[in-house]
C-alpha cells in the first residue's frame, strides 16, 4: 500500500501525459479527474476516448512494448497513479504462468483492433470503380462520423421552415464537409441510408429532400450516445432476430389496450403469435427472440401462465420509436458490412 501511495500525484488541466509515437514506460490508474485520449491528424485532432475515475490510461502500449498509439491530456485536475515497468514486472513475477499469457493475449488483441481502426480511417474515404457506364462507390462509416452526419442533417433539416420543409443537398452536404470534415461520399451514402430508413425522402429535382421524421432521428442521435457509454453487455443494440421480433410486436399493438394512466399495454405473447400467422406472416418469432428483448429493457420481464397465456408489460409509443431507432442503425450497419453502396448522385 505504501508503495502505490507514493507513487499517487496530482496533475493540473493540460497536462499531456504522453504523446502518439514515444515509447511506454509507465501506465495511469485515474483516481479522480478526466483524461482524454486523442490522435494527431493534418492540422487538427481526432477524439478517441474519455477516460474516468477507475480506468487505466496507458495500458495498451506499456504492455506489448510498442510505441504509443495516441496521445493523452488531462482535462481536468487529476489525481493518478502511476505505474512504472518496475513496478508492474515487480508484480507479475507473483502471479501464476497463465495470467501472464492471459494479459499479453488481451494486450494482443487490444493492438490488433487499434491497428484496424487506424487501417480503417486511412481507407474510409470513398474509392470509386468504373466498370463499364457504372460506377459504384465503397464508402465506410465511422460511429464518429455517422453522429456528426445525424447532427449536420438535423441541424440543417430545423432551419428548413420554409420552401415546404425541402433542405437542399448542398446545405447538408456544406456542413457536414465544412465543419466536420466529412468527405461529399459519405454524406451521400448516410443520407442514402436515411432514405431506405424511411428518415427521408429524395425530391424528384434530386436537389432537395425532405425530413419525414425529424423527431425519430433526434431519438436516434440520443440512442447512439446513450450506447457510447453503456458496456457491451449493456448495450440495446439488437440482433436481426430481434429486431425481426420487434416489428412483428409493433405492428400488432393495435390489438391491445393502453392504460391511460400508465400508458403501458399488457402484451399476449400467445396471442400475437396468433395474429401473426392469421395475417398470412411467416415471421413468427423464438422465445429466445423475446428474451433478447427482455434483456435490453425493450419491455418486462415475461409471465408464463399457460401455453396461451404469455404476456409482457410494454409502452407502445417506446416500443414505436426504439423500433424507428433499430431500423436505422441496422441500414447503417449493414451498409457497412457489404462495404458497397451508391450514392445519390453519379
Amino acid at each position: 500500500m505504501s508503495q502505490n501511495s507514493s507513487l499517487n500525484k496530482k496533475y493540473p488541466p493540460k497536462t499531456i501525459l504522453f504523446n502518439e509515437g514515444a515509447a511506454a514506460s509507465s501506465m495511469f490508474l485515474i483516481r479522480s479527474g478526466m483524461v482524454r485520449i486523442f490522435k494527431s491528424k493534418s492540422d487538427g485532432y481526432i477524439e478517441i476516448d474519455t477516460l474516468r475515475a477507475g480506468q487505466i490510461v496507458g495500458e495498451i502500449s506499456f504492455l506489448d512494448n510498442n510505441p504509443r498509439s495516441a496521445s493523452a491530456e488531462t482535462l481536468t485536475e487529476c489525481e493518478l497513479v502511476e505505474i512504472s515497468q518496475t513496478l508492474y514486472q515487480n508484480t507479475i513475477t507473483t502471479v501464476p504462468e497463465w495470467l501472464k499469457a492471459l494479459i499479453r493475449a488481451i494486450a494482443a488483441r487490444l493492438r490488433a483492433t487499434t491497428t484496424r481502426l487506424k487501417n480503417l480511417e486511412h481507407t474510409t474515404s470513398s474509392v470509386e470503380y468504373v466498370d463499364g457506364n457504372s460506377k459504384t462507390t465503397y464508402v465506410f462509416l465511422t460511429p464518429q462520423e455517422t453522429l456528426k452526419l445525424a447532427v449536420s442533417t438535423l441541424a440543417t433539416a430545423n432551419s428548413a421552415t420554409t420552401d415546404g420543409g425541402r433542405v437542399r443537398f448542398s446545405k447538408t452536404e456544406g456542413l457536414a464537409s465544412g465543419v466536420f470534415g466529412i468527405p461529399l461520399a459519405k454524406v451521400a451514402a448516410f443520407l442514402e441510408c436515411l432514405r431506405e430508413a424511411q428518415f427521408i425522402r429524395f425530391e424528384p429535382s434530386d436537389d432537395a429532400y425532405v425530413m419525414s421524421d425529424l423527431k425519430a432521428l433526434e431519438e436516434w442521435i440520443q440512442f447512439t450516445m446513450e450506447e457510447s457509454s453503456r458496456t457491451d453487455l449493456m448495450k440495446r443494440t439488437l440482433s436481426d432476430r430481434g429486431l425481426k421480433a420487434l416489428e412483428i410486436i409493433e405492428r400488432n399493438l393495435m390489438h391491445f389496450s393502453v392504460d391511460a394512466a400508465t400508458e403501458t399495454s399488457v402484451v399476449n405473447i400467445a396471442e400475437l403469435r396468433e395474429l401473426d400467422k392469421t395475417e398470412g406472416l411467416t415471421d413468427a418469432f423464438r422465445t429466445q427472440d423475446l428474451e433478447e428483448l427482455v434483456r435490453k429493457e425493450y419491455f418486462s420481464q415475461l409471465t408464463v401462465i399457460s401455453t396461451d397465456q404469455q404476456t409482457a408489460i410494454l409502452n407502445p409509443n417506446r416500443i414505436s420509436k426504439l423500433l424507428r431507432v433499430q431500423q436505422l442503425t441496422k441500414t447503417l450497419e449493414l451498409m457497412n458490412l457489404t462495404r458497397s453502396n451508391t450514392g445519390r448522385r453519379n
